[in-house]
């Protein structure tokens, strides 16, 4: 049997830690031990409630980088506002990772938006590294790296120059611990033993990938309360938001449209739902609900485009309104929005604008046929309506436990 560490470093909400449960359970139940470094360790021990698994606090930085980059145009410009800004920090995260390794003894690290954790494996004899998530966390091993804001024309000159600090940050600190340096940025993802994505090829943020990636869909935890509709006139709406310059416009567009809507909301103050507080037709949750029974029974949702409740939705031939806060989310917007046509997206900035748009999507899906955006979410949910999560997740741990097996005789 195996001894295999789960990562988790980088975000900040359970859209990672959740998703990981039927992989952790999968590998438990065939007699591997499992281990996991997390950034929240109390979201993983909720997320992972009744699991036999030994969860530690993954080392990451604390406090926003000293000279941040803004907006970020690369990944290089991610890497270095979550540590790869300073020789010494990245240094001393590296170390703490290794310590990690050191106690656990692990053959496989399974890395969840983990990019320090790859760094510090590199060069440790006989551990098996692996990259396992949606695209955005999952990229491309390409130099130089693209402008992921394409729709801007930043210096191709600086961006090739930041790229190469950073590259020559994370040797400096290889050269520390002995390893061997590399030649690209993204050489730590490339160099991976397995690369699991756990997507779907139209939700992909990096269309570019090429022809060879195997893409094993999106799940989503089923555990969670069931919804309850109030009652209302037209489409049902679900909205999942967090605080955002828009939020408080979009909750007052639902009390004064009198569509049935749920709205699941994290973090947003009470001043803005005090317009949905006494409308009978919005009903406010803050737990988890059941997303597979949500998304069968809503007509659109409203969305700031997380990857797994974005493709659930989706899954079930349902539209989506998308507000992105963060640069991840806004491919994920062009990618459902623009590549795919099942949605639209409205500017987080602008709340005119959103509602707006917000407005006409529900008029498109209370017309006959549901309109465009219906029409190419049931394309999408009609092309993998025979996907089975459960059936993905095992094949996917038969995939972990062949990259155990590879070069090192049984050892399940």
């Amino acid at each position: 049997m195996a001894r295999v560490l789960v990562t988790w470093e980088l975000g900040g909400g359970s859209g990672h830690v959740v998703p990981l449960r039927p992989i952790i359970d999968g590998l438990l139940r065939r007699g591997h031990s499992v281990m996991a470094a997390v950034r929240d360790v109390g979201r993983a021990a909720a997320a992972w409630a009744g699991l036999d698994v030994e969860i530690l606090q993954a080392p990451f930085k604390l406090g926003p980088v000293k000279d941040p980059i803004r907006p970020p145009f690369t990944l290089a410009h991610l890497l270095h506002d979550v540590g790869f800004a300073d020789e010494l920090e990245l240094a001393a995260l590296v170390g703490a990772w290794r310590a990690i390794f050191d106690y656990g003894r692990p053959e496989l690290i399974l890395c969840d938006h983990s990019p320090t954790a790859l760094l510090a494996a590199r060069g440790i004899p006989g551990l098996r590294r692996a990259v396992m998530g949606y695209g955005f966390i999952c990229p491309p091993d390409q130099s130089p790296l693209p402008n992921l804001r394409f729709w801007t024309k930043p210096d191709p000159a600086k961006l090739i120059a930041d790229e190469a600090a950073v590259l020559a940050r994370m040797n400096r600190v290889l050269g520390r611990f002995g390893a061997e340096p590399i030649e690209r940025v993204t050489q730590i993802y490339g160099d991976a033993d397995a690369t699991w994505l756990t997507t779907f090829e139209e939700l992909d943020h990096f269309p570019w990938r090429g022809k060879g990636a195997r893409y094993w869909g999106a799940w989503t935890a089923a555990s969670g309360k069931p919804p309850v509709w109030p009652r209302g006139e037209g489409p049902r709406i679900f909205a999942y938001l967090k605080d955002s310059p828009v939020t408080a416009a979009v909750l007052a567009w639902l009390a004064k449209s009198g569509h049935p809507a749920i709205v699941l909301v994290e973090g947003v103050d009470g001043r803005a739902l005090a317009a949905v507080s006494s409308a009978k037709n919005v009903r406010v949750e803050r737990e988890r609900l059941d997303m597979g029974q949500v998304a069968a029974e809503c007509d659109l949702a409203v969305l700031h485009a997380p990857h797994g409740t974005t493709a659930a939705v989706l899954l079930a031939g349902k539209p989506v309104m998308l507000l992105p806060v963060f640069l991840e989310q806004g491919l994920l917007a062009h990618a459902v929005c623009e590549r795919m046509g099942a949605g639209v997206a409205g500017p987080v900035v602008k709340a005119e604008a959103a509602v707006a748009a917000l407005a006409k999507l529900a008029a498109s899906v209370s017309s006959p046929g549901g309109g465009e955006c219906t029409a190419a979410a049931r394309r999408f949910a009609a092309k993998y309506a025979a996907y089975d999560p459960l059936a993905a997740n095992d094949a996917l741990v038969d995939d972990v436990e062949g990259v155990l097996m590879r070069d090192v005789g049984t050892l399940v």
